[in-house]
This record gives structure tokens, sequence and C-alpha cells, in this order.
């Protein structure tokens, strides 16, 4: 599917390996070979890791951004990172130095240029879509409905334990029963020590 390239001399002279898909008509990038040159750090590596540590939204999405490649090395045949343009430029908004902000400067400046020069109503129609007043409005509704949930729950617990305190009529029931059924052998006993006396008598 990829057809292997190292493109030299690229970023002022410093190589990059990448790889060309002619299905996808794209080119991959070795992550670490680019991450490299616009950090100017010895321990890349490293440096890669505590990236993802500190931007936890890319962490998320690291997985589906790299692609294992084989390349040739002094020590052999073995996996590097690579990142097709798009994928590797989300990486690169998250590396923070001089070079890296120079560079996004610059790539915003060209994509604004693309945007005004190509899709500047579809653009605009986007903005008002994702516009403040629209994001607050839904905020506000999302909350209506966290309070309505909120409120709900409240009610539901409240007779919940209104039924609890209250006795059921079958324990009503059993109650009148139970105290009718003592006052009636208190009468019969009573016509039976009256009937006694009467007997005695």
């Amino acid at each position: 599917m990829k057809t292997q390239k190292t493109v030299g001399k690229l970023f002022n002279d410093k190589s990059i390996r990448c790889e060309w898909d002619e299905e996808e008509q794209d080119w991959y990038y070795c992550v670490t070979d680019v991450v490299t040159f616009f950090k100017d750090n010895s321990d890349t590596d490293d440096y890669i890791k505590k990236l993802r540590k500190r931007d936890t939204s890319l962490s998320k999405v690291w997985e589906d951004l790299i692609v294992l490649l084989p390349v040739q090395t002094a020590g052999g045949v073995q996996k590097a990172k690579f990142a097709n343009t798009a994928n590797m430029l989300r990486i690169l908004f998250s590396v923070n130095s001089e070079k890296a902000n120079a560079f996004k400067m610059w790539l915003a400046q060209n994509a604004a240029k693309m945007v005004y020069e190509n899709t500047a109503p579809t653009m605009a129609g986007v903005f008002k879509e994702f516009s403040m007043q629209k994001v607050s409005q839904r905020a506000k509704a999302q909350a209506k409905l966290r309070e309505k949930a909120a409120a709900a729950k409240e009610k539901l617990e409240k007779a919940k334990s209104e039924a609890k305190a209250k006795p059921s009529s079958k324990t009503k029931t059993a109650a009148k029963s139970k105290t009718s059924a003592k006052t009636t052998a208190k009468k019969t006993a009573a016509k039976k020590t009256a009937a006694k006396k009467t007997a005695k008598n």
C-alpha cells in the first residue's frame, strides 16, 4: 500500500523519513524525525511521552493518529511511528517551542488565505453555527434538563420516604381488627363475670 521514500533536505536540510501512500494520495511522516526537528531535543521519545501526559486530549486519540511502519535502521529493519499529514499537524499543535510556534503561525496565515479565497461563505456559516451565543444557549438548555432531572429525583425520593413513614391500609385494617377483637373479648369477659355474680345471688 505504501511506497517507502526518504526525503532529504526537508525542513532546512534535516532528513525526514516519510512514505507515500498511493491509495490515500498522502504522505506519512516519521513522528520522531519531525518532533526532533521542531523541538531540537536529543531524547525525543521521552519528550513525546511528556507531551502526551501534558496534553490529555492528544493522548486520548494517539493510537488513532499513529501507524507503525517498517524502516531500515543501523540495527536492521524496525517499526517506527508514522502519521499522515493531517495527523502529523495535530501532533505538532501540541509541541511548544519557538520553532514550532513559528511554524503554527505560518500555517495559520496560509490557512486563512485559503479560507478567504476559496471557502469564506462556508466558513462564515460554520462560525455562525458555533457562535458563543449558541454555545451558551446549549449550555443553558442542558443545565435546565439537569435541574429537571434533579427535581424529579428529589420528588421521587420524597414520595418514597413519605410512603415508608405512613402505615399502609392493610396495616390500618389489621390494627383496627386487633383493637376490635380486644374490645369484644373484654365485653365477653364482663358478661361472664356478670352472669357468675347473678348465679351466686
